[in-house]
C-alpha cells in the first residue's frame, strides 16, 4: 500500500516536472513544460548541451584557456541549465495548484477587494458587484476559476452581464463593471492564476471610446490669472449668475497650486501632515497617490514659504482628498481656463525643466515619474543630488516670490512674457 501512494505521489510529481530534451540539429536544450492552461511545450532555451558547439562558440572571448578553466565554465554552464529547469519545475507546481481550488473566485478574490479598495463606500460597492457578478454569470457559465476565462468566454460574460442587466447603461457598464473585472483578472495574472488578462484593450459594442484629454501646460498669463483669483477677497462670479459674492477660495488652493506648478505632485499628494516638511534639512516627503510609498526632493526656493505654513499646520487636512479636484475644477472654470485641470501644473513642472536644461533623467526622478523602467533606472539618485533640479527650476520661473494674498508681487509679470513665446505647445508626457 504504501508502494502504491509513493508511486502516486512520484507520478504526479513527474506530471509537473519540466525536463529538456536535445535535437540533433541544434546544439541548445529544448525545455519540454507545461503552460498555465496544462498544455504541454517545447521552447528553446540559450544553453548549450553540445560541449564543442559550445567551445567553438566561446573561444575568441576567452581566449584559448586551459583545459581546467574550461571544464570549470563548462560546469557553471550546465549548471545555469539546471537551475533554468528548477525554476521552470516551480512555476509549473504554481501552474497546478492554480488551476484547482486555491484559484476558485471565492478563495481569494473577496480578500482582494478589501485589500485593494481602501474607501469604504466603494469597496462596498465593488464587494456588492462581486456578489452577484460571481453567481449569476461566472458560476452560470460554468466559469470557476480564472484559467477558463478566456476572451471567447469574456464576450459570453458581456452577453449574460446585458441580459440580466438590460435597463444599465452600457457606458456604466464599460467603465464601472468591466473595469473591476480588469483589475481582478490583473491580479489573477500576477498570481499565475491564469495566462493572460482576456479584458485588455476590450471595447464594448455600442460605446464610444472617448479620447484622452491633452496635457496643456500653463502659460504664463494664465499663471497670473489664477494667483489673482486665489487671493481675491471674492470668488469670481459664475457666468450668467446674478447672486451674491461668495467667500474667498480655501487658504489649501494657494500651497497645493504652488506644489503642483514647482514641485509637479498630484493634487492628493498636496494633502500633507507638518511632519512631511523638513526645514532643517530643507527637504520635503510627498507621500505619492500611485505607489503608496514616499519620494523624497529638496524644497524648491519659490515654494518654501508654502512650505513655512505647511510645517506648522499642514495642508488642506480639514478638507477631503476627493474634493480637491473639484474645488480647482470650479475655480477654474470660473476664470475661462475650463480647458486646463489642476494635473497641468505637473506638465508645466516637467516643460520648464526641459527647456532649463535639466537632464531627463533628473526631471522624472524629480516629479517620481510613474514608470516602472524608470523607477528601476534612477532608483539609486539620492534626494541631495537633486539640488540642481531645484536650483534650475527656481531660475526657470524667473527667481521671483509667490504671493500671500497680495497682488503686488506675481510670479509672472510683463517682463517674462518674452520667455512665454519660447514654450513649446506641448510638454512631456505628465503622467
Amino acid at each position: 500500500m504504501f508502494f502504491i501512494l509513493f508511486y502516486g505521489a512520484m507520478l504526479q510529481y513527474v506530471a509537473v516536472m519540466a525536463f529538456y530534451v536535445t535535437r540533433k540539429q541544434s546544439p541548445f536544450y529544448y525545455l519540454c513544460h507545461k503552460d498555465a492552461m496544462g498544455r504541454r511545450r517545447q521552447m528553446a532555451t540559450r544553453f548549450y548541451h553540445d560541449r564543442g558547439a559550445w567551445e567553438e562558440a566561446n573561444k575568441r572571448q576567452w581566449k584559448y584557456p586551459k583545459k581546467v578553466a574550461m571544464d570549470g565554465r563548462w560546469k557553471q554552464e550546465q549548471r545555469r541549465a539546471e537551475l533554468f529547469r528548477l525554476e521552470a519545475t516551480a512555476k509549473e507546481q504554481r501552474h497546478a495548484i492554480g488551476g484547482g481550488r486555491v484559484a476558485e473566485w471565492d478563495k481569494w478574490v473577496p480578500n482582494f477587494i478589501i485589500n485593494h479598495w481602501f474607501h469604504p463606500s466603494t469597496r462596498k460597492e465593488v464587494m456588492s458587484f462581486w456578489n452577484w457578478f460571481e453567481p449569476d454569470v461566472l458560476m452560470h457559465l460554468g466559469i470557476d476559476h480564472p484559467a477558463q476565462l478566456t476572451y471567447e468566454m469574456f464576450l459570453l460574460v458581456v452577453e449574460r452581464i446585458l441580459e440580466i442587466k438590460p435597463n444599465v447603461r452600457r457606458a456604466t457598464i464599460a467603465k464601472d463593471w468591466i473595469s473591476r473585472i480588469k483589475i481582478i483578472m490583473n491580479e489573477a495574472v500576477k498570481r499565475e492564476y491564469c495566462p493572460t488578462n482576456p479584458t485588455v484593450n476590450f471595447i464594448l459594442p455600442g460605446v464610444e471610446k472617448k479620447s484622452n484629454r491633452i496635457k496643456a501646460q500653463y502659460l504664463d498669463r494664465e499663471i497670473d490669472m489664477i494667483w489673482a483669483e486665489l487671493s481675491a477677497k471674492v470668488r469670481s462670479p459664475i457666468r450668467g449668475s446674478s447672486g451674491k459674492p461668495v467667500e474667498p477660495w480655501p487658504d489649501y488652493m494657494k500651497r497645493s497650486f504652488a506644489l503642483g506648478l514647482y514641485h509637479g505632485v498630484r493634487i492628493k499628494e498636496t494633502r500633507m501632515e507638518p511632519h512631511q516638511v523638513d526645514l532643517d534639512r530643507g527637504v520635503v516627503h510627498f507621500n505619492t497617490t500611485k505607489t503608496r510609498d514616499w519620494h523624497t526632493v529638496p524644497i524648491m526656493p519659490l515654494a518654501r514659504p508654502f512650505m513655512e505654513h505647511i510645517a506648522k499646520r499642514g495642508n488642506g487636512l480639514e478638507y477631503s482628498p476627493n474634493s480637491m479636484s473639484p474645488h480647482f475644477s470650479d475655480m477654474l472654470k470660473r476664470i475661462g481656463l475650463g480647458h486646463h485641470r489642476f494635473h497641468d501644473t505637473r506638465a508645466t513642472c516637467i516643460t520648464r525643466m526641459a527647456l532649463a536644461g535639466v537632464p531627463e533623467q533628473l526631471a522624472k526622478r524629480y516629479v517620481n515619474h510613474a514608470s516602472s523602467l524608470v523607477h528601476e533606472i534612477y532608483v539609486q539618485i539620492k534626494p541631495e543630488e537633486l539640488g540642481a533640479v531645484s536650483r534650475s527650476l527656481h531660475a526657470a520661473f524667473g527667481g521671483t516670490s509667490l504671493p500671500h494674498g497680495t497682488l503686488d508681487a506675481l510670479p509672472a509679470n510683463q517682463e517674462t512674457y518674452q520667455y512665454e513665446k519660447s514654450l513649446p505647445l506641448s510638454g512631456p508626457s505628465a503622467s
